[in-house]
């Protein structure tokens, strides 16, 4: 199937359990769909978009070369195989399944307990990643070479997830909000007034975006910081469990506000009785 000017409204539309090879001319990807395109093709997996599945199963081949825009398809070099190419039915799969099912279920029984107790440290990776992390290592924990090959690989995913605290939503509001605990005389603030922080924080960032306060408001719920309705807008009061709350949460998103080496304030955790106290 020939496409170009493709999205994710062009592969809802395509036919299900066709499984087309599509022949892709087009430069540029918005992020979503790219993601969508480039993972791992697995047969029965489904991508949602909206209340749509998408059975994005099948092969695909991608080209930017303009000069074939008038073309009757796309060129494409494929080195021919050696041996005939084995092809695995449904019928294949069942049985694979029938034979290693009983035997993972076995395993699962025999070590779920020495799996579970399992401590490990996550301090390393941000924070979206942790049950992630938790999840692939403790049941290789034991397996050496193994498990420092998966750990590295991890911990790369997750510095690269890290740089993307400059412009995630959640750590703008933690960096944002643990500036204002460290403001002289601030005892609340609007979450109005944090929005029009985070949009100028944005922008000194270029970063060409803006948030709404219905955006702020809704983030910052998910976090555990709940503001309450007055007569001005939504308005967080800055108590001492609010001030250690933000302070916990600067910690554990690496906001770049926080550094355990300085006291600002005394929720300021990490530091050492000669820490710097800056007042």
């Amino acid at each position: 199937m020939l496409l170009g000017e493709l999205d994710l409204g062009t592969l809802a539309s395509l036919p299900r359990r066709l499984n087309p090879t599509l022949l892709i001319n087009q430069r540029v990807f918005d992020r979503r769909l790219k993601r969508v395109l480039c993972e791992p093709n697995r047969r029965h997996f489904y991508v949602f978009r909206g209340r749509t599945r998408l059975d994005v199963y099948g092969a695909r081949a991608f080209s930017c070369d303009g000069a074939l825009m008038d073309a009757h398809g796309l060129r494409i070099s494929v080195s021919p195989a050696r041996d005939p190419l084995p092809i695995l039915t449904d019928a294949d799969e069942e049985a694979i399944a029938r034979n290693f099912q009983p035997r993972l279920l076995r395993y699962r029984m025999a070590n779920y307990e020495r799996v579970c107790g399992k401590t490990i440290d996550c301090r390393e990776f941000v924070p979206e990643m942790r049950d992630e992390i938790r999840s692939w290592l403790a049941p290789i924990c034991d397996s050496g070479d193994l498990t420092n090959t998966v750990f590295q690989e991890l911990l790369h995913q997750s510095r690269e997830l890290e740089g993307a605290r400059f412009s995630d939503l959640k750590c703008l509001i933690v960096e944002t909000v643990l500036l204002l605990c460290h403001k002289p005389e601030t005892q609340h603030f609007f979450v109005g007034e944090l929005a029009d922080r985070i949009n100028v924080l944005l922008k000194l960032r270029h970063e060409d975006r803006t948030v709404s306060a219905k955006e702020v408001g809704s983030t910052l719920r998910d976090i555990g910081l709940h503001a309450e309705r007055v007569a001005k807008g939504y308005e967080m009061t800055l108590t001492d469990s609010v001030r250690d709350r933000i302070h916990r949460l600067g910690i554990d998103y690496r906001v770049l506000t926080i550094d355990k080496r300085v006291r600002r304030c005394r929720f300021c955790g990490g530091g050492s009785a000669t820490s710097k106290q800056i007042l």
